[in-house]
């Protein structure tokens, strides 16, 4: 256990011993009482304070929160945080009295994580502080409903672009996808991940659950460094290096998209953030403050949650993805987090915002991939604005050069693939400080009159090209199972 060298985390004598585990004993009844009643219980963990005075741990994580006290259960998260990186600090001094205690805690927190001690890779209860991996890897939730556009993406990773990523598929159940598509995703050399059995606290949370499936999917990946894509997402080049190829995702850890900048009023999901920020007591970050326009007031949304990258292995992270998908919980979602925001994408970088854990945004808001219609083509781009219209956003690389990845699929409408591929000779960077004049036209076309609209690179287009012929090939083949 931790020595008094080490912050007194833990007295060694035996008798001391002996109250720690009659308070994990007195704690999971406690965690049990509550689980059988429905009431908010506002009794607090019983820890024996002669021994616990100076661990990093607070009473008041034993204090049940209710669904829309996001800023309260931040600053538990942020307490949570604190005393792992504690245990790591001092691991040779730990032992499983004091990683059965965090645990305990964490489960009281997040009560969705119950049965997940023995699968879910923790740095603090790990004897080595070593992620199983160090290995990049993706993770894509698909189902029966969406085979056809994870297929697509998968062989535009592997086959058009060569990335030699591990990809997980992330699922709920038999129902979600049945076992005919995941023979026929197997011949990918995918591996399987099926959340009902990861997650038994959160089976009714995940049955059904869309876009909230998504943060479970990359809590549980086997990969320690994860890149949580769309199965309606293509790439314009292999993301097998992002993470040394980001600044701001080696930075940070956690790397995000923008969704475009559109014009509107934040409203109640802008006052309900900032409501939560002066509950968690915290000074909004300086991204908050100084870069997104969502917390101007100006645009609706900030997170296009379509991609995803997160390094797990650190602490803070880990434990700030846990808190944004106990936002995306069945309960929780319903009446709190769909009510304000556009189903996940919001979670991730609030739930670190008010955890106080760093997080990066690609720079620029989406941009555009399609076509400028009877334009002409001779125009100096730096200068002239342009019309293009296109229903997919397009996301730049990490200097804002080049297209990287879009989302809607490669057909003109991905759930009508009758309708044939979407025209894209043309795409638009985004901006970052000021919202563009986006607006809407028949058959859901997303229009902005802006400069720096290009021509797509004769290698952008012969990968898309390239896309397009297995996409035909995918869709013969799952159209013959």
């Amino acid at each position: 256990m931790l020595s008094s060298s080490h912050y007194n985390l833990f007295a060694r004598a035996p008798q001391r011993r002996l109250l720690t585990t009659v308070s994990i004993i007195l704690f999971l009844s406690v965690l049990l009482l509550r689980q059988q009643s429905p009431t908010r219980i506002t009794a607090q963990v019983p820890v024996n304070k002669a021994h616990h005075s100076k661990l990093p741990y607070h009473e008041e994580l034993g204090v049940s929160l209710g669904i829309s006290e996001w800023g309260k259960r931040g600053q538990s998260t942020k307490k949570m945080i604190q005393w792992a990186e504690a245990l790591i600090g001092h691991s040779d001094d730990v032992d499983e009295t004091d990683k059965a205690l965090f645990q305990a805690a964490l489960t009281h927190l997040f009560p969705f994580l119950a049965g997940t001690e023995k699968k879910l890779y923790t740095p603090w209860t790990s004897s080595t502080n070593e992620p199983p991996s160090n290995g990049v890897g993706i993770v894509i939730c698909a189902g029966s409903n969406n085979i056809h556009l994870a297929t697509h993406l998968i062989r535009n990773l592997r086959r058009v672009h060569g990335s030699k990523l591990p990809i997980e598929i992330a699922y709920a159940g038999e129902k979600d996808l049945h076992s005919k598509h995941r023979n026929f995703l197997a011949r990918e050399d995918v591996s399987f991940n099926n959340l009902l059995e990861f997650f038994p606290a959160a089976r009714q949370d995940l049955k059904n659950s869309g876009w909230a499936m998504k943060p479970f999917a990359l809590l549980a990946s086997s990969h320690t460094r994860a890149i949580l894509i769309d199965a309606d997402a293509i790439f314009l080049a292999a993301p097998d290096d992002i993470f040394e190829s980001n600044a701001g995702l080696n930075r940070t850890g956690l790397l995000l998209f923008h969704d475009r900048a559109s014009e509107g009023r934040g409203g109640e999901s802008l006052k309900f953030l900032k409501s939560q920020i002066e509950a968690a007591n915290r000074t909004v970050s300086s991204y908050l403050q100084n870069q997104s326009l969502f917390y101007r007031g100006v645009t609706s949304y900030e997170a296009d949650s379509g991609a995803v990258a997160i390094d797990k292995s650190r602490p803070s992270l880990l434990l700030g993805l846990i808190f944004a998908t106990w936002m995306n919980k069945k309960q929780v979602r319903e009446e709190v987090t769909y009510k304000l925001y556009h189903g996940d994408k919001e979670t991730y970088w609030i739930a670190m915002e008010l955890a106080n854990v760093e997080y990066f945004f690609q720079p620029w808001y989406a941009g555009s991939i399609g076509n400028i219609g009877q334009q002409s083509t001779d125009y100096d781009s730096a200068t002239t604005d342009i019309i293009i219209c296109g229903k997919h956003m397009l996301h730049l690389d990490s200097l804002g050069q080049k297209p990287f990845w879009f989302n809607g699929g490669i057909y003109d409408n991905k759930d009508s693939p009758e309708q044939g591929f979407g025209a894209m000779t043309h795409f638009w960077t985004g901006i970052k400080d000021a919202p563009p004049q986006w607006y809407w036209v028949p058959q859901g076309f997303a229009c902005v009159k802006e400069k720096n609209i290009n021509l797509l690179s004769e290698q952008d287009k012969k990968n898309l090209d390239l896309t397009r012929q297995q996409v035909l090939e995918i869709d013969a083949e799952i159209k013959a199972l």
